[in-house]
């Protein structure tokens, strides 16, 4: 499903970037889609990206972005003319010992963000969304831009490696699902 034409190397270890890309994912999902990705996050800048599929190229396209930095998260949308607004931001976490992310002070910077198998789960039920990187929880977020037919696209800086993506769609809410891409 993802298309592979990228600065990439994957191997049993994943998929690694060797400098800063996007993968695409080449499916279409509509509607509500929970994904789950674990992550070796060497360096500062990975993101998920929702980008609409309603009849325009991926570069026109409106696309929500769900960005880590270091030691912040950020929701970025793009709209059809590449105007940028930071449609939420906070800065108040840091990768503690055992992979363990922990909240901090807004006013404290962490240093490097090396975290071996961090999980990034995003939950999207119609507009509202939940984020949980690690143990720290961005619970019900309603955003005002409306996904309801996109693709997705991995964004990361040099050194992350993505080990496994989980993604369920279209199923009916509560129910567990055990398939993995």
């Amino acid at each position: 499903m993802i298309q592979y034409n990228s600065r990439i190397n994957v191997d049993d270890n994943g998929i690694e970037f060797y400098e800063q890309d996007i993968l695409y994912d080449d499916y279409l999902y509509s509607g509500d889609i929970d994904i789950t990705l674990k992550i070796d996050y060497a360096n500062p800048g990975f993101g998920v990206a929702l980008i609409d599929n309603e009849g325009n190229s991926i570069i026109n396209s409106k696309t929500l972005i769900f960005k880590l930095g270091c030691g912040t998260f950020e929701i970025i949308e793009k709209d059809i003319n590449s105007n940028i607004s930071i449609l939420f931001s906070t800065s108040a976490f840091q990768f503690g010992a055992n992979g363990v992310v922990k909240v901090i002070s807004t006013s404290a910077s962490p240093a490097r963000p090396y975290k071996k198998d961090m999980i990034l789960k995003i939950s999207k039920r119609n507009n509202t969304y939940t984020f949980n990187i690690g143990d720290l929880e961005i619970k019900n977020l309603v955003l005002k831009t409306e996904m309801n037919n996109y693709i997705l696209g991995y964004y990361s800086n040099k050194g992350n490696v993505i080990k496994s993506i989980n993604i369920a769609s279209a199923i009916p809410y509560g129910w567990v699902v055990n398939m993995t891409n």
